[in-house]
């Protein structure tokens, strides 16, 4: 992954690639990309998500292993990554299939600004793991520039989110301390949430202020 600009961006990126599978999801939640003509787009064959405007964005969904519904029509499901993975659990195997609506990358929305009334990030929050190893591939791993990466996501989630809109974050701090990740956002959570085993995973919730 790249070294991301530290500014907040201004105007959508244009580095996004389009593909036919893109293109439905784009048509799904109801936005646009700059410098991409809407007849460009084929027409959704989910006739129920036809022209609906999506409120809701996770940004790196994985396996949707948070969300009480994998399929909410509310929410665009967006990740780098779409392919399944197959791994040992507890002598058991296991596939995890990571599907989104949408493939891109957290540090370059292609979304216009103020587009989402909620917006959830929930990053790989790994540093240390083999390319093999099952934590990899099920959460996901950071690059060398992570603190860049992360800043740029905070930036991102709060650019597309409508004025008054929420952000739900969570982080797991089993390799970088929660007190390090939030230093990379000017932001301040309104309140959060510990759970987990070892209470290492943290959930805040954001507010983005009115314009």
């Amino acid at each position: 992954m790249s070294k991301s600009q530290m500014s907040e961006p201004s105007s959508i990126t244009t580095s996004f690639t389009i593909t036919e599978f893109n293109r439905d999801a784009l048509i799904k939640a109801g936005l646009l990309v700059k410098k991409i003509k809407p007849q460009s787009f084929r027409r959704p064959s989910n006739q129920r998500k036809k022209g609906k405007k999506m409120k809701v964005l996770d940004v790196c969904c994985g396996g949707k292993m948070m969300w009480a519904n994998k399929q909410d029509e509310r929410c665009l499901f967006l990740d780098k990554r779409k392919e399944t993975q197959y791994f040992t659990d507890n002598g058991k195997q296991r596939a995890l299939e990571i599907n989104p609506d949408l493939q891109a990358d957290f540090t370059r929305l292609p979304f216009q600004d103020n587009s989402f009334y909620l917006v959830v990030f929930d990053p790989p929050h790994l540093i240390r793991a083999g390319q093999q190893s099952w934590l990899a591939k099920k959460y996901g791993k950071l690059g060398q520039q992570w603190q860049d990466d992360i800043k740029q996501g905070f930036s991102e989630c709060f650019r597309v989110l409508k004025p008054n809109g929420t952000l739900i974050f969570k982080w797991n701090e089993d390799q970088i301390k929660v007190s390090e990740i939030l230093k990379l956002t000017g932001h301040k959570p309104l309140f959060g949430h510990v759970t987990g085993r070892n209470g290492k995973t943290h959930w805040f919730t954001f507010m983005k202020p009115d314009l």
